[in-house]
């Protein structure tokens, strides 16, 4: 049984993990149960994905109680408007309203804003439990609450859990240079270590993660990081390239901590030095973009940007197929070596080069190296940023593109899955055996 918070028509990168899982489980032997929620306010929608959901699958939604409609109301928000994820990254220096709703998402809801989803979740998962009975429970997070409500149903119905950790929880990098109450920390801290010490694994996406949540909980973890569905990148046109344009696109959110303003510096400064000709490049920003991003078109008029919004993941797959350089940002915030964004793994198959902006000892720059689909540079680097940018120039000039070669056969979402159920498959050997 699997316990998620994001599942179709639900967007962005956040679905498609347990979505992946799901999809190819069957084919190592495992018939996947989802267990999620009926009309869940989710930051952004794409209904193509509902085609990944295998036809056996038996899906489950609850109700829940959830304060996002009072947070709307509050706020003054349109009732259906979606409410970006990263809102609690942003620094909101606006109305008192937004202040005030943040502070206390920040310091008096612990662990999120979908705990009221808990006693909806363990009556409907016993009562899947009973029905269905699954040998196992696998929770995805974030929101931590999907751990929580696993918890309970493991303890009532002694069926082993898989904790599986996207992101971090107490340590989430939206809560980086918050003001957050220490008690409000320590409660969050002691609800992660109790909660995930009661799984009987942890999965995670990283190392970093994995060995923080490994120390917190006492027990072993294995990395399972994001991957690719090789079937999502079958229909890309083969020369869909503009040779014509020097295109850098980033997909994905380009909030405060990913704000790109030394980017900009380095082809403004590049531009006026002829080094680059000012007609040939674009950047383009598909996905949630803050203030301080979208500012960035209106400083520098010299470089043309367009932003075009959230777009579902073939489109989306389709506009990063005509790029030069495809651009990855890591969070500007300490702890960002242990974060790898899913959109790096959407970029690896198209085999086109990956500038990476975060540390450059960090998980994602180990990835683009040893893949050799890219190269990480420290967010300070300047020149170095600077001159990375003219040599890629400089090849694509000459040969209308900038070839890269890389291995990434390791992180296709069907070989990840089963790492996955080999795990499944160990737990219920050790459950014959104690038998």
């Amino acid at each position: 049984m699997i316990i998620t918070y994001y599942w179709p028509p639900a967007g962005g990168a956040g679905v498609q993990r347990a979505l992946k899982f799901a999809k190819y489980l069957p084919d190592f032997g495992w018939q996947p149960l989802v267990l999620t929620l009926k009309n869940a306010s989710y930051p952004s929608l794409d209904a193509t994905l509902i085609k990944d959901i295998p036809d056996s699958l038996k899906e489950y939604r609850t109700n829940a109680f959830l304060p996002f409609s009072l947070y709307r109301k509050f706020v003054g928000m349109k009732k259906n408007e979606n409410i970006p994820v990263e809102i609690l990254a942003e620094n909101i220096d606006t109305s008192w309203e937004k202040r005030l709703s943040l502070w206390i998402r920040k310091n008096l809801v612990v662990p999120d804003a979908y705990m009221g989803w808990i006693p909806f979740a363990v009556q409907k998962g016993l009562k899947i439990i009973h029905d269905e009975k699954p040998q196992i429970i696998f929770s995805s997070s974030p929101p931590p609450t999907v751990h929580l409500v696993a918890k309970i149903l493991s303890k009532l119905s002694h069926l082993k859990w898989i904790a599986d950790l996207r992101d971090p929880w107490a340590r989430m990098y939206y809560y980086e240079k918050k003001e957050r109450l220490r008690i409000t920390q320590e409660i969050d801290e002691y609800l992660e270590r109790n909660t995930i010490g009661s799984a009987h694994f942890i999965t995670a996406v990283s190392d970093g993660i994995g060995k923080y949540c490994a120390r917190k909980a006492g027990k072993d973890y294995l990395k399972i990081t994001n991957g690719y569905d090789e079937e999502d990148f079958r229909l890309i046109p083969q020369t869909s390239e503009d040779r014509h344009t020097f295109r850098i696109i980033h997909t994905g959110s380009a909030g405060s901590q990913r704000n790109p303003l030394v980017l900009f510096e380095c082809l403004s400064e590049l531009i006026a030095t002829g080094q680059i000709k000012k007609d040939t490049v674009e950047i383009i920003f598909a996905g949630t973009t803050c203030k301080k991003t979208q500012n960035l078109k209106s400083l520098f008029p010299e470089i043309n940007t367009h932003f075009v919004g959230h777009l579902p993941l073939a489109r989306a797959i389709n506009l990063t197929s005509t790029a030069s350089i495809l651009l990855l940002l890591i969070n500007d915030v300490p702890g960002s070596r242990e974060i790898i964004t899913a959109k790096l793994f959407n970029y690896l198959p198209l085999k086109t080069f990956i500038l990476g902006l975060g540390p450059e000892d960090g998980e994602a720059a180990r990835i683009l190296q040893h893949t050799g689909a890219g190269q990480m540079v420290d967010w300070k680097d300047k020149e170095k940023l600077k001159s990375l940018l003219a040599s890629k120039y400089k090849i694509w000039m000459e040969k209308g593109n900038i070839p890269v070669s890389s291995s990434i056969n390791q992180y296709s979402r069907k070989a990840l899955t089963d790492k996955l159920a080999e795990i499944y498959n160990s737990i219920i050997a050790e459950e014959k055996l104690n038998l």
